[in-house]
This record gives structure tokens, C-alpha cells and sequence, in this order.
């Protein structure tokens, strides 16, 4: 077929409606780069009848069938926007724009291909492949592009076949699936396969070359029998159809289930389509009650649909020849979805009345529902706006919430980088802080030699950051400036209290350690920056020297778990036989900690580290009460300790330190987390069961490993 019988070809099957659009740009590609061919050996006019023809395959609109047989010849031949604007409008520039802009993804694959992250990058590109465009039109132009690539590159060599193949099952299947385009899709993943395992695409391809005419009968033969079947069903126009076996499809059903070849093509494959939902449970219901049914083959896409839109009924049966069947079951109107995909829904709604255009905003907003991209659309035409996505120099992809600025991305690359940033370049030119980055744009963050944040960049009304991780992450690098400040000051405060209240002897560092400070200086600066009370500090104090007469309070709350005899207890008790003992719940020694006893009125004696508070009390005042007491060798006892990490929140982090407690073999028995979702920050207190000192030093470094946490004690 000529050029002139391919284009009139395809003006027949396109809308009448604009069909002069499509002359007209099939006239400019002609004029502008009549003999210009391609790398791939054909015409640049060519090329673009032959993508306009795969997504004339998809019916869409006659503005991208023009935008697509341009923008293949304006790859090579010197054609502005600008007069492609004026010859064939704003709505076949813009779309050319849009699918330009995608260019360079290949070149990007290549840049990451590989890196050790290279998968979480590829999904990075996909996203913004997609965030990139505010048309879906232009991805399905660059996902014909890419089809049109693998059908011309036999003459490449095997590397560049190989590469190309690559960049396919990445990027480019992995859209058309999530734009429901199953008809690219497969033909994207069968060429692929070729070229990426030539061998076993062969052993398929031939196997089903020789027994085609074997399997067509049947198919038929079973077509006959499920007519008949639903013949005694109220269903009007059904069609019954054997489904088409793909080459790529046929190998991973063969490594999902671990069977060989004649196993996959022995099963029957059929698709059932009916007028109604309601049609499509009776056809199940009939079939089921005819054929036996195979239960872990069932899915039910009609009642919870794929991400992608995907609605169907899948089951698979045996019938009465003991010959198995998998059975697809839909509306016509599914079989389109599953057909075009996001085409058969992105129809511009030209013409529409009220009633149609109302049920058309219902498919859009329902697709845009499903797709994970967006979350939360509501109005707005672009199903992709709620990230962008950016470049680092290194071409590594940094996803951000929409919004964010410049000075956001510095603070999401590292803590450090955000202290220190000075400045910013976008695409090599100098913006404000404030700048709210595009997608695909490159950002480059200028930094001085030491940190020094601004405390302007905390104020909300002058925009420099969006994101509430960054804001968090300097307002506790100010904290930490602060700390001697409030050190101070809080010293002042405590001294001055206790003259007040004439308290004396009071050891500081034990202070600290029974209020869950690491030392004395943090105590001393939570009091000073207001993060704890004074009084409530006194009061602690007051109320450890009333009870310390009444000795039970010494104990743990939880005597049961706790109190062993002194047969079987983990301590020695110089020179005193049979005497309880149990671990005080205050400072909760574990082995390797410098212990000390100190006897009870009514539960034995109460063992705790040498520096406990109370401990430090009672020798003032108690001190014939103390008793000197060691760990056994060869311990085999866990004892509970309580732990408290605090750390910027985010996904997984409960999990990660979990799994360092659990690699540890270490049980936890208690858990209680809260969130201060302003501030971005977590406060986890945990209980675990441990064994000794050494044990707890480790968990506790490991911890202090883990991204985002801020201190653990």
C-alpha cells in the first residue's frame, strides 16, 4: 500500500469531525522532509503514518493522529512550534510540546541503567514520564512511538536490539499497563522478548506455528459446547470468542506455575462478552453450574477493579472431557476499557449532551480514583499533579510533593545540604529559595563551608518551605544551638528551686537518669527551653522521700513476673541465703549493670543500679538497709527495660526498629508511639526483654543508626 492509500486509510476509520487537520498535517510533514529518512532505514513521513496507525487502532481524537504524523518528521528536520502553531493550530502544538518533552527518557534509562538502585529509579522515571505531560494524549503517542521502534530495529545490532528491549519491559510496558492499553502492551512485550531472549521466544513461537490448526479446532469445539450452555440463559447478544495466546504472557505463565509448555497450551482460553453486569453473574452462574470450577483461578475484577480501570470476571473450569477452560467474562462496554484503555475514556466530549457529558465526568473521575498517581483530584484535568519530579546534577530523580521549593529538595537530598544552602540554579540559572521546582527540571543547590539555616525560612507566610520534614529538621538544629543557652539557664532555675524548697545532697545525674535524660545537661536544657516543669522535677523528689519509708514502692509495679526466690535468682546475696529478691522497676538493672540491694519491709530485697536515685537517697537516709549483692555467672534471665527513641516521622520506621530488636532474638512487650504531625516527629516508648548490658548497648547503637531518629534513651 502507498502513502497516499495508507493516509486515505486512515482518514476513513477517524472521526469526520476536524478530519482536515490530518491532511493538513500529513501535507506539512511531506513538504517539510519528503526524502528525510529515519535511523531506522524509513521515511520520517512514513513513520508518522505508521504511528498515526497504531493509535488509530486506540480511536483517538483526530488532533493527536496529526499531532503524531508531525511530530515524527520534526525530529529531523528544522520545524518550529511555532510554525507547526500556525499551520495546524494550538491544539496539535501543544500536543507536540508535550510529547517532545519526552524525549529524553531513553537518554535518562541509559544515564541509570546501571545503578545500584536501579529499580526504584525506573519507577521514578515512569511517574515522571507521566507527571511531565498535563495530556495523556502525548503518552500514548510516545508508547505508539516505541512500538514503531520494535517493529523496525531488526537490522540493529544485537546489543542495540537488546538495549532498546530493555528500556521497553522498564518503562514503556509497565505504562501501557497502567493505562489499560492492552493491545501496545502485548505487542511491546512479545517484541521485547524477542530481542531479549531470542531462544526461548523461537521455542514458543514455533510450538504454536505447528500446532495452530490443532488448537483452532478446539476452540472451536468448546465455543460450541459453552453456546450452548448459555443458550438456556435470558441473555440476548452474546459473543463467544477464543482469546489470543501471546508469546511473552505464555512464558510467564509457564515460570509462575512452573509447568511446561504443552501444560499452558493445553488450556482452552475464552472471552465471554454480554450487554449487562447483571448478564455477565448469569453466564458465570450457568457455566459453574455445568462445569466444574477451579477456586484458586477465580477473580472477580467487575467487583473490585485492577488499578488501572481493568473490569472483567476470570475463572477457569474443567469440563465433563476433563479439558481446561479459563473463561473471561464482560459488557461490551468493559471489552472497550480493556481494548483502548485510558483512550476509550480520554474522547474529548466535543458534542456531548448534558446526560452524556455528565456520564463521561463519572468514567474520568472514577479512573482518576483508581490511578495511584492521584490520590485526590477532584476538578482539575491533569491526573498527574500532585508530585513533581526533579533532577539532581548526579541525574539521580527526586520526588516531591507539588509545592515544594528549592530549598525543600536541598533538605530531602540531606540534613547538612539544607543547613548549608546559600542558593539555588534550576536548569543552570540562579532562582529565590523560594522557587517551586517543575517537573524535569535539573536543580543544583549552592552551599557554604559551615551550617547557618535562617530562622526566616520557619516563617510560613514568606514561603521558603513546604514540606513539614524540612522545617522540622532545622527547628532541631536550632534546639541544638540553643542547648547551652538553656543548659544554663535551666541550672539557675533547678539551684534556685531547691534553695527554695531547701533541698540538699541531691545527686543531679541520677536525677536525670530516673526522668529519662541522658545526663545532667540535657535535664538542665529540657528545664531551660520549657520542655519540663520545675515543679514537676520538686515534686518527684518530694514524693521519693515520703515513700521511701514505705519500702514497697521501691519495687516494680508488676511483682509477679519479676520476683524470683533466691534458688533460682540471677543475684547473690552476700552472706544471706533464701531471701527474695526482685528487680526494681525504677532503674531496672540488667547484667552487666553495678548493682546494689537494699531490703524491703515485706518483699525481700530490691535490687538496683548502684546509681539509681532512690538508691542515692537511701543512703542518706536508709543507709543500714543496704546490702551488698552481685549477678550470677552464666546468667540466663531477660529482664525488661524501658527504651525511648524520638525521631523524625516517617513510613516504616516502627518496622526497621523492630526488626532490629527481633534480629537480636530480643522480645518487645510493649509499644506506644505518638506522633506530633506538625513538627513531623515521633515519640516511641518501648519495653523489651534483654539479657545484659552488652545486648542493650547494641540495640541501642543500631537504632541510633536508623535514618531520621534523633536520639534514643
Amino acid at each position: 500500500m502507498d502513502i497516499n492509500d495508507r493516509l486515505h486509510a486512515i482518514l476513513q476509520e477517524c472521526s469526520k469531525k476536524d478530519s482536515n487537520i490530518i491532511c493538513c498535517a500529513a501535507n506539512l510533514a511531506d513538504l517539510a522532509g519528503p526524502d528525510q529518512l529515519n535511523i531506522y532505514g524509513d521515511s520520517c513521513y512514513n513513520q508518522g503514518l505508521s504511528i498515526a496507525e497504531i493509535l488509530n487502532a486506540l480511536q483517538v481524537d483526530n488532533f493527536t493522529i496529526a499531532a503524531a504524523i508531525i511530530y515524527s518528521v520534526i525530529q529531523y528536520v528544522d520545524l518550529g512550534l511555532e510554525d507547526i502553531e500556525e499551520q495546524l493550530g494550538d491544539k496539535v502544538s501543544r500536543l507536540v510540546q508535550l510529547t517532545t518533552q519526552l524525549s529524553g527518557i531513553s537518554e535518562l534509562y541509559e544515564a541509570i541503567a546501571n545503578h545500584k538502585q536501579h529499580f526504584s529509579k525506573i519507577d521514578n522515571i515512569r511517574k515522571m514520564l507521566l507527571a511531565m505531560v498535563d495530556d495523556v494524549r502525548a503518552v500514548l503517542i510516545k508508547l505508539s512511538e516505541q512500538l514503531y521502534i520494535l517493529r523496525n530495529i531488526k537490522t540493529f545490532d544485537d546489543q542495540q536490539k537488546k538495549r532498546i528491549a530493555q528500556e521497553t519491559m522498564a518503562i514503556y510496558v509497565p505504562l501501557a499497563n497502567r493505562l489499560g492499553v492492552v493491545k501496545i502492551k502485548w505487542e511491546l512485550e512479545d517484541l521485547a522478548f524477542r530481542y531479549l531472549q531470542p531462544q526461548k521466544y523461537k521455542q514458543i513461537s514455533d510450538e504454536l506455528k505447528q500446532r495452530r490448526i490443532e488448537r483452532e479446532r478446539d476452540v472451536q469445539k468448546i465455543i460450541n459446547k459453552l453456546s450452548t450452555i448459555l443458550q438456556n440463559t435470558a441473555i440476548k447478544n452474546i459473543q463467544i470468542s477464543g482469546r489470543a495466546k501471546h508469546i511473552y504472557s505464555i512464558y510467564r505463565k509457564m515460570q509462575r506455575k512452573n509447568v511446561g509448555l504443552n501444560k499452558i497450551y493445553d488450556t482452552i482460553a475464552l472471552r465471554v462478552i454480554v450487554p449487562t453486569i447483571e448478564d455477565c453473574y448469569t453466564a458465570l452462574s450457568s457455566i459453574h453450574a455445568t462445569w466444574q470450577h477451579v477456586q484458586k483461578e477465580f477473580d472477580d475484577y467487575i467487583a473490585n477493579p485492577k488499578e488501572n480501570g481493568y473490569r472483567s470476571i476470570h475463572t477457569a473450569v474443567t469440563d465433563t472431557d476433563n479439558k481446561h477452560i479459563e473463561i473471561q467474562i464482560r459488557t461490551y462496554e468493559m471489552h472497550e476499557e480493556a481494548e483502548l484503555g485510558m483512550s476509550a475514556h480520554w474522547k474529548y466530549k466535543e458534542g456531548l449532551g448534558l446526560q452524556q457529558r455528565s456520564a463521561y465526568e463519572t468514567k474520568i473521575k472514577r479512573l482518576r480514583q483508581i490511578m495511584d498517581w492521584q490520590k485526590e483530584v477532584t476538578d482539575s484535568d491533569n491526573i498527574f499533579d500532585d508530585h513533581v519530579y526533579v533532577f539532581t546534577p548526579d541525574n539521580d530523580i527526586i520526588d516531591l510533593p507539588k509545592g515544594a521549593t528549592v530549598l525543600d529538595f536541598a533538605y530531602h537530598i540531606h540534613s547538612e545540604i539544607g543547613h548549608r544552602c546559600k542558593g539555588a540554579k534550576v536548569n543552570n540559572k540562579i532562582v529565590n529559595l523560594t522557587y517551586q521546582p517543575k517537573t524535569g527540571e535539573l536543580i543544583e543547590i549552592l552551599t557554604r563551608n559551615q551550617p547557618h539555616p535562617s530562622r526566616d525560612w520557619l516563617n510560613p507566610h514568606l514561603g521558603y518551605l513546604k514540606t513539614p520534614k524540612a522545617r522540622a529538621k532545622i527547628q532541631h538544629w536550632f534546639k541544638k544551638q540553643d542547648h547551652e543557652k538553656y543548659v544554663t539557664l535551666g541550672q539557675e532555675i533547678l539551684e534556685k528551686e531547691f534553695r527554695r524548697h531547701n533541698l540538699t545532697n541531691i545527686n543531679i545525674s541520677s536525677l536525670a537518669n530516673k526522668l529519662n535524660f541522658k545526663n545532667s545537661d540535657d535535664l538542665f536544657a529540657a528545664l531551660g527551653c520549657g520542655d519540663i516543669k520545675v515543679g514537676n522535677i520538686v515534686n518527684s523528689i518530694q514524693q521519693d522521700s515520703k515513700t521511701l519509708a514505705k519500702q514497697t514502692e521501691l519495687s516494680t509495679t508488676t511483682q509477679t513476673s519479676s520476683t524470683i526466690s533466691s534458688k533460682s535468682s540471677e543475684i547473690e546475696i552476700q552472706g544471706i541465703d533464701n531471701l527474695l529478691t526482685h528487680i526494681a522497676n525504677c532503674c531496672q538493672p540488667i547484667p552487666g549493670d553495678q548493682i546494689i540491694g537494699y531490703i524491703t519491709q515485706n518483699r525481700g530485697v530490691s535490687v538496683h543500679r548502684q546509681d539509681c536515685f532512690n538508691i542515692l537517697r537511701a543512703k542518706e537516709v536508709k543507709p543500714e538497709r543496704l546490702i551488698e549483692v552481685n549477678w550470677r555467672t552464666n546468667t540466663s534471665q531477660y529482664y525488661t527495660k524501658n527504651l525511648v527513641i524520638k525521631a523524625f516521622d516517617r513510613h516504616g520506621l516502627v518496622k526497621d526498629i523492630s526488626n532490629i530488636i527481633a534480629n537480636e532474638n530480643t522480645s518487645i512487650v510493649g509499644l506506644n508511639v505518638n506522633t506530633d504531625k506538625k513538627a513531623n516527629l515521633a515519640n516511641i516508648e518501648l519495653i523489651i526483654e534483654i539479657a545484659n548490658l552488652t545486648l542493650l548497648d547494641r540495640i541501642v547503637t543500631k537504632i541510633k543508626k536508623l535514618p531520621d531518629v534523633l536520639e534514643v534513651k
